[in-house]
């Protein structure tokens, strides 16, 4: 194809997109067009946060700067039990970071769920994760980069209002 046709094209694509509803086009391909969601408990001061890794490596000091900034936030910080292994360039082997998110979930003294860290190797969960035990036990959930396909796979699954925001180890 000439230049010229491909910009005529173009051009006729987008003056045919502007006439059209986005909310129509869109609303067709959505589950349910408008989902309340299921949403967590209000995190309050003084709160137990989970803290975990379900994606890569964490180090000592970007740990300690994480455990810092959530209890600057005024809550308490409970690591799990495998936060500190190491697999490659993963936070330990994908049944140690699964068995940690489901443990966290399910532990009554945690309040809500903050990532530590984001990184590589959350989607590999994703086949994994037992999301009955997330729905019957809903919470706040923190995180991005990579958390970010556990935030989207919780409300698909659950309807679980997970929170887009900075991992423990962020600058805040």
């Amino acid at each position: 194809m000439q230049r010229r046709q491909f910009g005529k094209k173009i051009a006729a694509a987008l003056i045919a997109g502007s006439f059209l509803n986005p909310g129509q086009v869109f609303a067709s391909n959505t589950r349910n067009k408008y989902k309340k969601g299921l949403k967590p408990k209000k995190l309050q001061k003084g709160d137990t946060i989970g803290m975990i890794t379900p994606g890569s490596y964490i180090s000592d000091e970007a740990l300690e700067k994480a455990v810092t900034n959530v209890e600057s936030l005024g809550f308490k910080v409970k690591l799990s039990q495998n936060i500190r292994a190491k697999r490659g360039f993963n936070a330990g082997t994908d049944l140690e970071r699964l068995l940690d998110l489901h443990t966290m979930f399910t532990d009554d003294q945690v309040a809500g769920i903050w990532c530590a860290r984001g990184g590589y190797g959350c989607t590999r969960l994703l086949p994994y994760i037992n999301y009955n035990r997330i729905k019957k036990h809903p919470k706040a959930f923190i995180g991005y980069s990579d958390v970010t396909s556990l935030l989207n796979a919780f409300y698909l699954k659950t309807d679980l209002v997970g929170f887009h925001g900075p991992v423990g180890a962020s600058e805040f």
